[in-house]
């Protein structure tokens, strides 16, 4: 080579790395030859992986005067590089106390290292009379014998659907101690580990990742219904290109799909309201009246108003199902023929569960017919006074919170005698269809007592 002719031109200086029992090939120039000063390689020039190869500032002034002042002014870069010329890689090269040091990893068995001195134009530096040449050696990697590496520990799952779970796997050690046998070295590495997750017999990757530390976990990892699968996870490093693994494998079968609970109620003789609770993980639901299928629905709906013949009489089932693949495959359902669509509120008569001077008027049970409402109230009174009458009466019914059916009634007259209950009905002829037996239930009611002749109070 002639002259420092790039902006970067390397001077082919040293290199180093190990392979099985080969000699040393060195191409000699006429310039700097630094075998003999680098500190790391072993005595047949060979250099372990873990080993750290280093050369100094002094020993390269030694070899080639001016080399130091050069440096020193910024006028040429001095870095550990691997690889082909024209292809090469910079390492992480640190100078410290006067030393250019580079650590060899796993990765670089069968690489070649070499040490580059460049030209930094932009400082001015003119190379006239620093027409340097040099020499790159190449070593080969060795064998390498693992003496303690990484292992799998406790492994166990989390339920995601039932066609899907979380893998979590502990990693003890997740490091590697190893001997490179030529120089009988002994070495630990925290290179990059990975790890991946195939199904036995099959070698396509479900997923694969670098190992992020003591604790790894696959994500919803899709699982057969009904039947075993075998899975293969496996911890895998380089070592130049071969890949080392550990292996495990384990069985993991899926779960079955949970039985839906399905509420059927009567709204009238051609219409009810169907519910259910829903299975997790199904993909949908199929709605059966009797034994016909009549409706598909997705996977979030969970009520549906039937309009069919004979519906308020029928008998229905929810079946949930699950795609897998191509395949949909069903779960089980119970079964409830459609019955009255009616709301007690579980409230007694009993004018003694009340507290004195209070009048209450207490709503005891709700019942419908299509859009008519039929609401039973209490009123109670246990005051030495008659309860002459309400002033005024409010209630308000709501089936899931929607406001299904309301009345407002005056100077409503009950005469409920002293220390006595007497039960009030009231009609809702023109509410809206709603669904207050398997419905979410709720009411307001209010209204002013009057008891005896002149006497409001509470």
């Amino acid at each position: 080579m002639k002259g420092l002719v790039k902006k970067k031109l390397p001077l082919l200086i040293a290199a180093v790395l190990i392979v099985l029992l080969m000699p040393v090939m060195a191409y000699a120039g006429d310039g700097i030859d630094i075998d003999d000063i680098v500190q790391g390689a072993n005595p047949d020039g060979t250099v372990d992986p873990g080993a750290t190869l280093s050369v100094s500032l002094a020993d390269l002034e030694n070899k080639k005067s001016g080399i130091k002042e050069h440096y020193e002014k910024g006028e040429i870069s001095i870095e550990w590089c691997k690889g082909d010329f024209g292809a090469e890689e910079a390492l992480e090269t640190t100078y410290s106390g006067g030393v250019f040091s580079a650590k060899v990893t796993l990765k670089d068995a069968g690489k070649k290292f070499w040490l580059s001195i460049g030209c930094n134009y932009e400082t001015g530096f003119d190379d006239t009379g620093y027409n340097l040449t040099g020499s790159q050696f190449k070593v080969y990697a060795g064998e390498i014998s693992i003496n303690q590496g990484p292992s799998f520990g406790d492994a166990y799952s989390t339920k995601v659907s039932p066609i899907a779970k979380n893998f979590t796997f502990e990693i003890k050690d997740p490091y590697l101690n190893y001997t490179c046998k030529d120089s009988g070295k002994t070495y630990t590495s925290y290179d990059d580990m990975y790890i991946k997750l195939t199904r036995n017999g099959d070698e396509n990757i479900i997923q694969d990742m670098k190992l992020p530390g003591p604790t790894v976990t696959f994500k919803n990892v899709s699982l057969p219904i009904g039947k075993k699968d075998k899975f293969k996870t496996t911890l895998y490093f380089y070592y130049g290109t071969q890949e080392i693994a550990i292996h495990f494998s384990f069985e993991q079968g899926a779960d079955k799909l949970t039985k839906n609970y399905t509420y059927a109620t009567k709204i009238d003789k051609n219409r009810a309201y169907v519910r259910w609770t829903g299975t997790p993980g199904a993909s949908g639901y199929y709605i059966y009246q009797g034994k016909k299928k009549i409706k598909t629905v997705k996977a979030s709906k969970r009520k549906i108003l039937i309009r069919r013949k004979n519906a308020g009489k029928s008998k229905f089932k929810v079946i949930p199902f699950v795609k897998s693949g191509t395949k949909k495959i069903k779960g089980k359902s119970t079964v409830m023929k459609a019955k009255t669509n009616s709301f007690k509120t579980g409230s007694s008569a009993n004018y003694k569960n009340y507290s004195y001077g209070r009048g209450q008027l207490v709503l005891s049970k709700v019942s419908a017919s299509g859009t008519k409402y039929t609401i039973t109230c209490y009123a109670i009174n246990n005051r030495i006074f008659d309860l002459k009458k309400y002033s005024k009466i409010s209630i308000r019914i709501y089936a899931d919170n929607k406001c299904v059916a309301s009345k407002s009634v005056k100077n409503k007259t009950v005469n409920v005698k002293a220390n006595s209950a007497k039960k009030l009905t009231f009609t809702v002829k023109k509410g809206k269809l709603g669904d207050i037996r398997h419905g979410t239930v709720s009411y307001q009611i209010s209204y002013t007592p009057y008891w005896g002749p002149g006497i409001k109070s509470w």
